[in-house]
């Protein structure tokens, strides 16, 4: 009996327990937001501050605080906020700088909820305008500021004005915007996917007219930037017997025209089909990586030499195979002929090859036999600097290249060659107007080079 009394009392408790909690689930609350803030207006960029009082009047407690901004009717950012008492909470929520959006009205949308789930909100009409700055910077990739100033008459509309670099056809940079007023941030422009992008430092592209200062603009509403580099239009590289070099950036797949000189257009001037191809246009379209070249005009022999450069210097091969790559060799081998520019294991520019890098850590040559090739005295070796220092061999050290082809051989010091030195094939005979482009693939890394010769 006793045990039944406390079975029944047990279970009058717990029936009395879930109709208080019932009552307790049932109860909605009711939420209110006070927003404390002045926000009847702002500037795009800026991150935007608000104060607002939580509480529900219902006495369930609170659970979070959210925001969302809209411009028109697309959410553009959100934040939230988590309210487990009540009281003031302070938020910031980023007014995005966007391209072509005029001054207007945006809305923020405050949303107040407790555990219930019930909710409140206001909305929050606010008044938004561009940043008119005092200035605004470009950035070059050479890390030089130029401050580009208001142009009168023309909102958001900044210019400066670039000094000429040498015999520079283009040159590199972005935009900096500082932060506007005590809530701005900072903006930069940069380039994505061949368009200006705020947010980004990635460097745009500027042509240039290298004897004339260059005026370069920027608009932070349209984000229309000039002088934009158009790679249809070609670059001109202006070359003459008194000033034969040209030391500059040159972009992978562009076009270039040669000027100044009317031998460097006849049809015996030698272009190294390595760097570049000739189009119907009389243009030429450059084929090595993009980046610092020199141009060597040598008019009494009439060609080009042509060679990567690192700041100052001519450029060498790094750890990684990245860099540059050349090939020092015997008198029967050069550009634009053996038999004219004959400097048999000399080393420096003017008698060692320099390869085209035609992608990331992969280098080419072309020789053709006859011209570029004694088919009698085939001797060279590849290094990686325009003289004695780093060099390949086909085994040992941490530089190590291996040949596939059925007309030559790399010498390992046991089969009849020097360790790393590039002989015929024994018993082949290379034929007059034979080509062939030797490829020099690093991108695993200098000690497993691969050298593949390809006969065109």
């Amino acid at each position: 009996m006793k045990k039944f009394k406390y079975l029944l009392f047990t279970l009058l408790a717990l029936s009395l327990l879930g109709s208080c909690s019932d009552d307790d689930n049932n109860k909605a609350g009711n939420p209110v937001i006070d927003l404390k803030s002045d926000l009847s207006s702002a500037c795009f960029g800026d991150s935007l501050e608000y104060t607002v009082n939580c509480k529900d009047e219902g006495g369930v407690p609170l659970s979070t605080l959210k925001a969302f901004l809209y411009f028109s009717d697309e959410l553009v950012s959100q934040t939230t906020i988590r309210t487990k008492t009540e009281g003031d909470y302070t938020g910031k929520i980023y007014i995005p700088y966007l391209k072509g959006i005029p001054n207007g009205k945006i809305t923020l949308k405050l949303v107040l909820q407790n555990i219930r789930f019930s909710t409140t909100q206001q909305d929050v009409d606010i008044q938004v305008s561009r940043p008119e700055n005092d200035f605004i910077n470009l950035v070059s990739s050479d890390g030089q500021i130029y401050k580009m100033l208001p142009v009168a008459g023309q909102p958001y509309q900044y210019s400066t004005t670039v000094p000429p670099k040498g015999n520079e056809t283009m040159f590199s940079g972005h935009f900096v915007a500082p932060a506007f007023g005590e809530k701005g941030v900072e903006q930069t422009f940069g380039e994505r996917d061949n368009d200006v992008i705020q947010g980004e430092t990635k460097d745009l592209i500027f042509s240039v007219n290298h004897t004339k200062d260059i005026q370069v603009t920027f608009n932070t509403q349209t984000y229309a930037y000039a002088p934009v580099y158009d790679p249809k239009v070609p670059i001109i590289i202006d070359i003459t017997q008194n000033s034969n070099v040209y030391v500059g950036n040159l972009i992978q797949g562009h076009k270039y025209r040669f000027t100044g000189d009317d031998a460097i257009n006849a049809q015996d001037w030698f272009y190294d089909t390595d760097y570049f191809k000739k189009n119907r246009d009389s243009t030429f379209t450059f084929q090595a990586v993009s980046g610092s070249y020199t141009i060597n005009a040598d008019f009494s022999n009439k060609y080009f030499r042509i060679w990567s450069m690192n700041g100052g210097l001519p450029a060498s091969l790094n750890a990684d195979g990245s860099g540059a790559l050349w090939i020092i060799g015997s008198e029967g081998i050069n550009k634009p002929f053996w038999n004219t520019i004959n400097h048999g294991w000399w080393t420096g520019t003017d008698s060692d090859l320099s390869l085209a890098q035609i992608k990331n850590k992969v280098y080419q040559l072309t020789l053709t036999v006859g011209q570029q090739l004694d088919p009698g005295n085939v001797n060279f070796k590849f290094f990686g600097q325009p003289g004695w220092g780093t060099e390949f061999h086909a085994k040992g050290g941490d530089y190590v290249l291996s040949l596939s082809s059925s007309d030559f051989f790399m010498g390992d010091g046991t089969n009849g060659g020097d360790n790393g030195n590039v002989y015929p094939m024994k018993g082949v005979t290379l034929k007059e107007g034979d080509t062939y482009v030797f490829t020099v693939d690093l991108t695993k890394g200098c000690a497993k080079g691969v050298v593949t010769v390809t006969k065109k």
